[in-house]
């Protein structure tokens, strides 16, 4: 049985870009605007976030603000190879 893997849903293309050249190591993305690259990080990130965790405040400002109660990170347990280094690589980028 293959792990389940992160959602692909509002994930930056240049992470799918990766993925599909193998995620080399000299892959460097071209046509990266910062801001924009930024903002579709953050919404990736966010939504792969449980729904016990949820966005506080505005912009650049938002955190984090984790509910009381039971915390369940079992959708982050994926060993594949597009799981957690997916997003450890889209920090790179």
């Amino acid at each position: 049985m293959e792990s389940p893997a992160l959602a692909a849903k509002n994930r930056p293309p240049v992470v799918g870009e990766w993925i599909a050249c193998a995620r080399a190591i000299t892959y460097k993305g071209t046509n990266i605007d910062p801001e924009v690259y930024g903002q579709g990080f953050r919404g990736w990130y966010a939504a792969l976030q449980p729904l016990w965790r949820t966005l506080s405040g505005g912009g650049a400002s938002n955190t984090f603000v984790e509910a009381k109660g039971v915390r369940d990170w079992a959708k982050f347990q994926c060993s594949g190879k597009n799981s957690l280094l997916s997003v450890i690589a889209a920090l790179y980028f």
